[in-house]
């Protein structure tokens, strides 16, 4: 929706100029803050205001003494948000969290490796400790200290055997290895059991292993490395992920003054934007910062930019951020920019704190909220706001819904997201919770390491038949140089020909004109796939290896590798349609009047028509949100902290929020026992559309 023609009151603009004029004076008297604003307050333009009166007032000096502002993102998308609102100016560095800290860390690589050294010691106590506690090591524990050794040293001749057939099912698998069979029978007595024990063991091994090596100096063992596209350790390798990247840094700042100074000299300003989604490490990492510097004397500022109510990310500080950073300088803002009253009353009533949003705007539309429980197929519902909401390819209408599978069903592409969720990787431990990003990010860089991949063949094919799309955007730089334009036309109609009814046709059809005595061609393929991937059965191995076969150390049966190898043909046989709502999906380019959401895939946008399709459960929590509803109305925000209720309720939050005018929320599960509480906030329900 267009505000530009609506008007704020006189009364309204000074009591907004006044707020930031709190912020301006928290950032001259370098007295740390937190700026709290709800929903739709406008709290990007408030951190850029912040952003430009430091520019403004301090440039000069910073610039004088090689300083830099840095201010610190939770999304890609709010790193090229900010820096465009911005500008150019190289006085701020705007980046993710793990950026960010690991330009800092990386040169103290010394402290670093101790602190790896550390962190491998502390995974061999634990994993030795649930050895002498765990009830599937039972019987491991009942053998003497003989047995033990000796069975040991039977597993270690028989690793190969036990990586060869540790998928095989239970008879073969015991079959495989006689040696424990006969001598340990009862080890053996539950397959599960057994393997849980068995990998704890060799990890001991290996770790105890990389530690000597690491205090013998050896050469590969000397650097800790952080790679973005990883979130898992792989510390026998001294690579680490993204939460442990922040552990290191928080341990490493804790210890060295030296390196709290550094940071304080190199950043005078550092402003935090959406701080509840922020790491707890992150936020006492630049409380120990923050203190220090006032120990020894030093202006240090920290801004943090956000609301706590919107905290809908287990990664995230949530509601223990008070209890980590204190004595911050707390300005709320109450002005809501976004969405029309009836929006905002309802939102308000959710929340349970004392941030209270009104309608900045004197001649806000009229809005509309509803609230029914009826039992009714989705699409008869959709259809009747169609008709209510006057819904075109212009005004679209927004549909939330509280599964990855429902969205991707609803979109179009179940083919795709099932077979990622059914692959190996993210059917081990609690890697399924990476699903949503990994699948359904609309940040590119938050897509997982296969999905980039097939991202950047979609999102080639699809620029390179956009007539508007500039040739910088689909062609290296490297092929363009020392060609004309007829040639570089030549060379995009060569791309634009290719054509596949699948996926694996498309590609096939690339590689078909690779190395054909067209370096430029080659040089562009190279760009887009990857310069290690050479032919279309190096797209297929390279999914293999990713999803089916990542631990090097394990090895599988025929069976699994053939089962493996067909997934993947059959997953790239897919019509190349369904791969095409994908990349729509991802590049949020829908041609639909009706679009599918995520409740988390929504934070930080807005629609003027939504519709959020709501149940009882939520994930593997079946009274997720019927356990919210009973004490909707109740206004206990401690009672509530980091409990399940605090979650559900700062998710109903974000998706209410989302709306800009009409908004209807369909529970689709019995609502009698909180009739009370919904009527409250909601007003009357309905039962009929």
């Amino acid at each position: 929706m267009d505000t530009k023609n609506l008007s704020i009151s006189s009364e309204n603009k000074i009591k907004e100029k006044q707020v930031f004029e709190r912020i301006s004076r928290c950032i001259d008297a370098k007295k740390s803050m937190v700026f709290d604003a709800g929903a739709g307050s406008g709290k990007t333009y408030s951190l850029v205001q912040s952003l430009k009166y430091i520019i403004n007032h301090y440039g000069k000096i910073l610039k004088k003494h090689n300083q830099k502002i840095l201010c610190i993102t939770y999304t890609n998308v709010a790193v090229f948000e900010i820096k465009d609102r911005l500008g150019n100016t190289g006085l701020i560095e705007v980046s993710t969290i793990h950026d960010c800290v690991w330009g800092i860390i990386e040169p103290y690589q010394k402290q670093l490796v101790e602190i790896h050294c550390d962190k491998l010691q502390h995974e061999i106590d634990t994993i030795e400790e649930a050895l002498e506690s765990e009830k599937w090591a039972e019987k491991y524990r009942y053998l003497s200290e003989d047995e033990k050794n000796a069975f040991l040293t039977i597993m270690n001749k028989k690793k190969e055997d036990y990586f060869k057939h540790k998928n095989d099912k239970s008879a073969p698998f015991k079959a495989s290895l006689p040696e424990i069979l006969n001598t340990y029978p009862k080890l053996m007595s539950n397959v599960g059991n057994f393997k849980k024990t068995v990998d704890s063991l060799f990890k001991i091994i290996k770790y105890k292993k990389v530690i000597k090596k690491i205090e013998g100096k050896e050469s590969k063992f000397n650097k800790v490395k952080y790679d973005a596209r990883f979130n898992n350790d792989k510390l026998e390798s001294m690579r680490i992920s993204h939460d442990t990247l922040l552990e290191y840094t928080e341990k490493l700042v804790e210890q060295s003054d030296l390196l709290k100074q550094i940071i304080c000299d190199r950043y005078p300003f550092v402003l935090v934007d959406e701080y509840q989604d922020t790491d707890s490490k992150v936020i006492n990492t630049l409380s120990v910062i923050d203190e220090f510097s006032k120990m020894i004397q030093h202006d240090f500022f920290v801004g943090y930019y956000g609301d706590v109510k919107q905290n809908i990310y287990d990664t995230g500080v949530g509601s223990d951020f008070y209890n980590i950073h204190k004595g911050l300088e707390r300005i709320i803002k109450t002005f809501n920019r976004r969405s029309a009253k009836e929006v905002i009353f309802i939102a308000n009533k959710i929340r349970n704190d004392d941030v209270k949003q009104k309608s900045i705007y004197e001649n806000f539309p009229k809005g509309s909220v509803s609230f029914y429980n009826m039992n009714i197929e989705r699409q008869e519902f959709i259809k009747a706001h169609i008709k209510k909401w006057n819904i075109t390819k212009k005004n679209k209408l927004h549909c939330f819904e509280l599964t990855n599978e429902l969205v991707a069903q609803q979109s179009g592409f179940t083919t795709i997201y099932n077979f990622f969720k059914n692959s190996r990787w993210y059917k081990l431990g609690r890697n399924f919770e990476f699903l949503r990003e990994h699948v359904l990010s609309l940040d590119v860089k938050k897509l997982g390491i296969v999905q980039k991949l097939l991202f950047r063949i979609l999102n080639f094919k699809f620029k390179i038949n956009q007539n508007e799309t500039m040739v910088s955007d689909v062609v290296v730089e490297k092929a363009t140089k020392d060609i004309n334009i007829l040639k570089l036309r030549e060379l995009v109609e060569k791309f634009r020909k290719i054509k596949g009814e699948t996926l694996k046709d498309y590609i096939e059809n690339l590689f078909s004109k690779y190395h054909n005595e067209d370096e430029k061609y080659d040089k562009c393929l190279e760009y887009i796939i990857g310069e290690e991937i050479k032919s279309y059965s190096d797209v297929e191995d390279f999914i293999l290896n990713q999803l089916y076969f990542f631990n090097e150390q394990e090895e599988h049966s025929d069976e699994y590798i053939q089962e493996s190898k067909n997934a993947v043909t059959s997953f790239l046989e897919t019509n190349m349609n369904e791969f095409n709502l994908w990349h729509d999906f991802i590049i949020d380019r829908s041609e639909s009047d009706t679009i599918y959401h995520t409740y988390h895939g929504t934070k930080g946008r807005e629609f003027d028509n939504v519709i959020i399709f709501m149940t009882s459960k939520f994930g593997r929590d079946n009274k997720y949100f019927s356990r919210l509803l009973k004490v909707l109305a109740v206004k206990d925000e401690v009672a509530e902290r980091n409990t399940k209720t605090e979650e559900a309720r700062n998710l109903l939050y974000v998706a209410v929020t989302r709306s800009i005018i009409n908004l209807s929320i369909l529970y689709l599960d019995d609502i009698d026992d909180a009739k009370a509480q919904v009527e409250h906030v909601f007003g009357e329900i309905k039962y009929d559309i």
